[in-house]
């Protein structure tokens, strides 16, 4: 609060954005006439990197397999199989493509 006394910013500040950490949490609580806007990016970022995380280990699992069925004598076995099961259209394998 001194800080803020001594830069004359006693009635200029009114709120002070800041991220959901705990440090900041608790600096803001010594500054008890100053309201604190947490960032609603930050929480939706926490939110979808703890969604997609079941995400992430589904697709590295199905590179994995399809890296395995790169290998000719394995794609082989894989078209027998289709061959035998009866599919009328080989099912072909697609490789994972960046994009932006």
């Amino acid at each position: 609060m001194s800080i803020i006394n001594n830069w004359n910013f006693q009635n200029k500040v009114v709120a002070i954005t800041s991220d959901n950490t705990s440090n900041m949490i608790k600096a803001m609580s010594y500054l008890p006439i100053i309201t604190q806007i947490l960032y609603t990016a930050h929480t939706l970022q926490l939110i979808i990197s703890k969604t997609l995380a079941p995400a992430i280990v589904f697709v590295t699992q199905a590179k994995c397999l399809i890296q395995f069925f790169q290998y000719s004598k394995q794609l082989e076995c894989l078209q027998a199989i289709q061959k035998n099961l009866g599919y009328k259209n080989e099912v072909r394998i697609i490789q994972d493509v960046f994009t932006r």
